[in-house]
C-alpha cells in the first residue's frame, strides 16, 4: 500500500515523546508499505536528512522556519489567532505550501492512505482528495488548556487558554475520522500484512 504521512518535523533528534512515537510507527508501516513522509524542513534539519532517509521512507520536504518563543513576533502572532476559529498550534503548524505539496503528491502519485500525524497537523489536510485518510490523536491537548485556565494565576494566560481549550474541543469533533473511512483503511492495511506474511511463510 502506498501512504502520504503527512507530519511537521524531522523526528530526529529523538529528543520528545511525539518524535519517539512516530518513529516507532514509520519503522514498522515502512517494512510492509510504500511510506512517503512529506513535513517542513528548517536549515538545523540538514543533518539528519540520512537519517530520516534510512527509516525506508521517501522523504519530501518544505523549507520552513519558525517563529521564536516569546520575541515580538511571536507575541503578534498570538495576538491575531485571538480572531481565528482554530488553536494557536494549529495555526503555527499550517503551511499553505506543504497542504499544495500534499495536494499534489495525492494527485500525481497512486496514494492508498493519507495519514496526518497529530490534531496540529489536521489544517494541512482539511479537504484534500484522497481514497482514505487517518487523523492520529491524543485526548489531552484540550484537557492541558483547560487545566491552565482553571489553575493559571494570569487573568491573560488563563483567558488564552480557555479560548484555546474551546478551539481544541470544537476542530476535534468537525474532524472526527469518518467510520467508513477509517474501516476502509483498517482493512487495506490487514490485508496487506496478511499478505506479506502469506509470502513469507510460503517461502
Amino acid at each position: 500500500m502506498r501512504i502520504l504521512f503527512l507530519q511537521k518535523r524531522f523526528l530526529f533528534p529523538a529528543d520528545t515523546g511525539g518524535k519517539i512515537r512516530t518513529l516507532n510507527v514509520l519503522r514498522h508501516l515502512s517494512k510492509w508499505h510504500e511510506v512517503t513522509y512529506l513535513c517542513n524542513e528548517r536549515p538545523e534539519d540538514r543533518n539528519f536528512r540520512s537519517k530520516m532517509t534510512d527509516l525506508g521512507l521517501k522523504l519530501e520536504t518544505i523549507p520552513w522556519a519558525e517563529t521564536p518563543r516569546y520575541t515580538p513576533a511571536f507575541y503578534k502572532d498570538l495576538a491575531v489567532n485571538m480572531l481565528s476559529r482554530y488553536p494557536y498550534n494549529v495555526n503555527k503548524d499550517y503551511d499553505v505550501k506543504l497542504r499544495n505539496a500534499a495536494a499534489s503528491i495525492l494527485a500525481k502519485s497512486q496514494i492508498d492512505l493519507l495519514i496526518c500525524d497529530f490534531v496540529q497537523m489536521a489544517r494541512n489536510s482539511i479537504g484534500l482528495d484522497s481514497p482514505a485518510s487517518i487523523l492520529f490523536e491524543h485526548n489531552v491537548e484540550a484537557k492541558i488548556f483547560e487545566r491552565h485556565f482553571k489553575t493559571d494565576p494570569g487573568m491573560v494566560r488563563r483567558g488564552t487558554c480557555g479560548c484555546n481549550g474551546k478551539r481544541w474541543r470544537r476542530l476535534k469533533e468537525e474532524r472526527a475520522i469518518n467510520l467508513t473511512g477509517l474501516l476502509r483503511s483498517a482493512n487495506l492495511i490487514k490485508q496487506s500484512i496478511k499478505n506479506n506474511m502469506d509470502g513469507t511463510m510460503s517461502t
